[in-house]
């Protein structure tokens, strides 16, 4: 599912192995914070799907609400049907454009994630943002693409042992070839 801004509705698909069998199959829908921070924004989504007898697939509608300025983030989207459930974690951003951190940072191999929304802002193309940090021993990717059909993107932070528990980051995006300029977050290394 691509990024989605504030306010919009996207289409979530539950895919089955085997066809539903007589009377359907009703999956469960619910909502996680395992991939993304817990003030990461709500979509309403409903509380299960069901999948036509004789068919694989299933359709719901997820609707981001209209939030502030701020938080970007993502949220998992969960589908059980009563064993391990399986897991989307699509990417919600505010209408405006911003940067941010959407997991907890830490030292080492652990899977940071910061994200871009571009909001609202039309971009027919696709854009390229140029990604900066500001801290020693903190590396993110030199450009991400996004594309056209997609409100904003996740991207890698890589953040060596050596920087002190408790540091202050600073990570800039700068939309190129836009009047969008620049946008910064701060946060600290949390373990």
């Amino acid at each position: 599912m691509p990024a989605r801004s504030a306010g919009t509705k996207a289409t979530g698909t539950v895919r089955l192995s085997a066809p539903a069998k007589v009377g359907g199959t009703s999956v469960d829908l619910r909502l996680t914070h395992v991939s993304g921070l817990p003030n990461s924004p709500e979509p309403k989504i409903p509380p299960y799907v069901v999948v036509p007898a004789g068919s694989r697939e299933a359709t719901f509608t997820v609707d981001h609400p209209a939030i502030p300025i701020w938080p970007i983030g993502i949220t998992d989207i969960g589908a059980d049907l009563g064993h391990p459930a399986m897991i989307t974690a699509p990417l919600f951003v505010p209408k405006k454009y911003t940067v941010g951190v959407t997991r907890e940072l830490r030292r080492g191999a652990w899977n940071n994630i910061g994200s871009i929304g571009l909001g609202d802002n039309r971009h027919p193309f696709g854009a390229v943002i140029e990604l900066t940090s500001d801290t020693p021993g903190v590396q993110v990717p030199a450009k991400v693409e996004i594309r056209a059909e997609s409100a904003g993107a996740n991207f890698p932070i890589k953040v060596d042992d050596s920087v002190p528990l408790g540091t202050e980051i600073k990570i800039s995006a700068k939309w190129l070839l836009s009047l969008a300029g620049t946008v910064t977050t701060t946060t600290t290394v949390d373990h």
